[in-house]
């Protein structure tokens, strides 16, 4: 079977706003600027998955204000032929491109690559795979060198299959880069109540459409 390589259009990333403080000199290396092409297609990706979407959101301000972005690089392979969802993605990888980051604002854009993701090791990528046990959903999230598995929850449901989890980058050691971030963005994340707050939770919901006639 050929190697399937499917690039998503991703919908909605969202962590955090900051367009107005000025970039700490002491960050690691920018991040590798990496464009995600579209492998030779084959018979599973072209009559079975149609679309992926993902969506993250993250929150500043001790009132936990949403803010929002996309990633527009990411890589999904090793899918597998099947009738259900389950027989698809079993073993998937998803690889994000985190310089394809685009929050509609350029100086928050470079803020979130050399301060949050910059701060971090090996993070030109954030990498997943997915794995189905006992009627349960798993995605294993790995950034910052640390592998972490999540349950996830998930339904299929009118072709779609979707899927919602919320990560915490305490779980990948990631506080320095999010204290790093908030401290970049004081006056941006501060509330009103004058507390400056960066969450380091990162809710994810994440769909992949299937063709009409999958399963049939």
């Amino acid at each position: 079977m050929k190697k399937i390589a499917i690039v998503l259009g991703v919908v909605g990333l969202t962590i955090f706003s900051c367009t107005e403080s000025k970039v700490e000199e002491n960050v690691n290396t920018p991040i590798e600027e990496v464009v995600v092409t579209q492998e030779e297609p084959s018979d599973i990706v072209d009559g079975v998955v149609r679309n992926s979407v993902v969506k993250w959101t993250g929150f500043k301000t001790t009132e936990k204000l949403a803010v929002s972005g996309t990633f527009e690089a990411v890589q999904v392979t090793d899918t597998k032929e099947g009738t259900t969802p389950e027989q698809v993605l079993q073993g998937a990888k998803v690889r994000v491109a985190v310089s394809s980051i685009n929050s509609g604002a350029e100086d928050r854009d470079g803020k979130l690559k050399m301060i949050l993701f910059g701060t971090m090791a090996n993070t030109s990528y954030i990498n997943g795979v997915i794995n189905f046990k006992g009627g349960k959903t798993f995605i294993t999230f790995t950034l910052n060198n640390v592998s972490k598995e999540y349950e996830v929850a998930s339904k299929f449901e009118n072709n779609v299959f979707t899927i919602n989890t919320t990560l915490d980058l305490a779980n990948f050691n990631a506080n320095s880069a999010v204290e790093a971030l908030n401290t970049a963005c004081a006056d941006l994340h501060k509330g009103a109540d004058g507390i400056t707050k960066t969450w380091s939770e990162v809710e994810i919901e994440g769909s992949i459409e299937f063709a009409e006639d999958f399963g049939k």
